[in-house]
């Protein structure tokens, strides 16, 4: 009988373990946190204006390393970023428009400081960054409109709701609200249009 209950406490406790869901990181990898015996702490919230990001991956870089990487949970990222000592420039990047940017470079890294609380978070408006868009058509910000825009707005298309809603914003070319074939049609008459004029 104590056998059988160990066994089935034991096998309760594994279940528990498997069933903990461990970070799978898209674009970041940061490293190990057992690698620096310090850390600070972020919270952070991304706006475009007044509408709030919350499907990006942001990242905390010190001297090139990725520190720290998270996912939106409820609108804001905590970031836990490890390191050593202090007066460290703290890089926070994100990917827009299918490119790595650098969204905020003035935090300097502290052992033990605490910046932005869920209440108030420290709050990075990205709009800037995605005005720096120079192309109409230029769905996938590779700076060239071409068949690889046509196959992000497909790809956009086939996710639906579940899109970036910053990449969404790209792919609707022809700014109708909606991502759809006419977007297509519309790279298609933007690459015309180059294609004449070369």
């Amino acid at each position: 009988m104590k056998t059988t209950r160990c066994i089935l406490q034991s096998a309760v406790i594994i279940l528990m373990l498997m069933t903990v869901a461990l970070p799978t990181w898209g674009i970041f990898n940061p490293v190990s946190p057992y690698l620096y015996s310090e850390n600070m702490t972020m919270v952070i919230q991304l706006k475009n204006g007044e509408q709030v990001l919350d499907t990006c991956e942001v990242a905390a870089f010190v001297d090139g390393e990725c520190r720290a990487a998270s996912r939106a949970e409820k609108g804001l990222y905590y970031l836990v970023i490890v390191g050593e000592g202090g007066d460290q420039t703290v890089e926070i990047c994100t990917c827009l428009n299918n490119k790595i940017v650098t969204i905020d470079n003035s935090i300097v890294y502290e052992s033990d400081q605490n910046i932005g609380t869920p209440w108030a978070p420290y709050v990075i408006d990205v709009s800037d960054v995605l005005s720096e868009k120079t192309k109409e058509g230029d769905c996938n910000g590779d700076g060239v409109v071409d068949v690889a825009d046509i196959a992000t707005i497909i790809s956009i298309m086939a996710l639906g709701a579940e899109a970036d809603p910053v990449a969404s914003s790209a792919a609707d070319v022809n700014k109708d609200g909606t991502v759809d074939v006419a977007d297509i049609a519309s790279v298609i008459s933007i690459m015309s249009e180059n294609a004449r004029r070369i």
